[in-house]
C-alpha cells in the first residue's frame, strides 16, 4: 500500500510515502536484530525451531514430547478455586 503511494501518489504524497517506506525498512531491520538477539541471550538454537518428526509406535529414535519445568506446579499443586471466582459470604459481610 505505502510503495503503491509512492509510485503511483503523485507530487502530493511522494515525500510522505518516501518517510513511511524508510520508517517500515528501518523497522523491520531492528525488529529483526532485536529478536536475533534476544534468541541468542535466550540460547535458542536451530534445532529448537525445526518441527519434529512424526512418531512412529515403537521406534525409540523419535524424540518424546518436551517435560515440565521442575519449578512449575503440578495437579495437585494448581489452586482449587479460579482467581475470578465470587468471594465467599463472610468476606463481604466483614467482622461482626
Amino acid at each position: 500500500m505505502v510503495l503503491s503511494m509512492l509510485l503511483f501518489g503523485g507530487a502530493t504524497l511522494h515525500y510522505f510515502a518516501l518517510a513511511l517506506t524508510i520508517g517500515i525498512l528501518f523497522g523491520i531491520y531492528s525488529s529483526v536484530f532485536v529478536a536475533a538477539a534476544i534468541a541468542m541471550w535466550l540460547g535458542i538454537k536451530r534445532e529448537d525451531l525445526i518441527k519434529a518428526p512424526a512418531r512412529k509406535e515403537g521406534d525409540p529414535k523419535t524424540r518424546t514430547p518436551a517435560r515440565r519445568c521442575r519449578a512449575c506446579p503440578g495437579p495437585a499443586q494448581w489452586q482449587t478455586r479460579s482467581r475470578w471466582s465470587l468471594p465467599s459470604s463472610s468476606m463481604i459481610s466483614g467482622p461482626g
